[in-house]
């Protein structure tokens, strides 16, 4: 798997299809790898929490989901070649499970939204295998893990939100035996189950998603839009 270093980061420089081969045969060998979706959210925070930073760092699969991510691979002049929304490969994932051998376990959001996930799941992709899924409020983390081992998933998909489930799962990896592939997706499973809209089509491919989320949710996101600009400042006053 080509990689660009952004920000002294290792970022997959690849696109769906091949990232998919290369997932296939991670379950095949049952080699043990993590994906993280690398935004300017998870820069900025790596920026302040060493452990965030080091667990980047070791990601044998950082996909640049952020555009910001992108602008910031042109200003070094090593630009990628895609964006790779952590979403949009989950759904690709999920959409080939079959051929690439993958067995999924949802983990996160609430009760609620991650039942809706997983019927959703079922209903556009027919031939996924979902091997169990949990909210992510448990009290009982071992009760958890067991639920997770017993259940005969190869491949864990956390939605925590960040950065909580790079943490969840840099501390219990080692205990989830059987997983293959850990990905972690934020607020997927909200966008999933119908709870949260997406943004438009032609806003995601002009790289415009994070704008519709200010617009849609103006307070709660107004954090981020200021991380942006601090992002933003770091990237313009790095030396090449």
């Amino acid at each position: 798997m080509n990689t660009v270093n952004v920000l002294g980061y290792k970022v997959c420089d690849t696109d769906y299809r091949e990232l998919l081969i290369d997932l296939k045969g991670v379950i095949k060998s049952k080699e043990r790898v993590s994906i993280i979706s690398l935004n300017p959210n998870k820069v900025m925070l790596a920026e302040k929490n060493q452990m965030i930073k080091d667990i980047l760092m070791g990601t044998k699969y950082l996909i640049p989901d952020g555009t910001g991510i992108l602008w910031a691979s042109r200003r070094e002049e090593k630009e990628l070649k895609n964006r790779i929304t952590g979403i949009s490969l989950f759904e690709e994932i999920c959409l080939n499970s079959f051929e690439i051998g993958a067995k999924i376990f949802l983990l996160g959001s609430t009760a609620l939204v991650v039942e809706k996930t997983q019927k959703a799941l079922k209903e556009k992709y027919p031939a996924i295998e979902i091997s169990g899924y949990m909210d992510g409020y448990f009290e009982d983390n071992d009760k958890t893990l067991d639920l997770i081992n017993s259940s005969g998933a190869n491949l864990l998909a956390v939605a925590m939100g960040s950065p909580k489930q790079e943490l969840w799962i840099q501390e219990n990896a080692k205990q989830l035996e059987n997983i293959n592939i850990f990905i972690g997706l934020g607020g997927a499973f909200d966008v999933i189950s119908g709870q949260m809209k997406r943004a438009p089509k032609w806003m995601i491919k002009l790289g415009l998603e994070w704008l519709y989320r200010i617009a849609r949710q103006p307070i709660a996101r107004i954090k981020n839009l200021v991380t942006i600009f601090r992002f933003c400042k770091v990237v313009l006053t790095r030396k090449k």
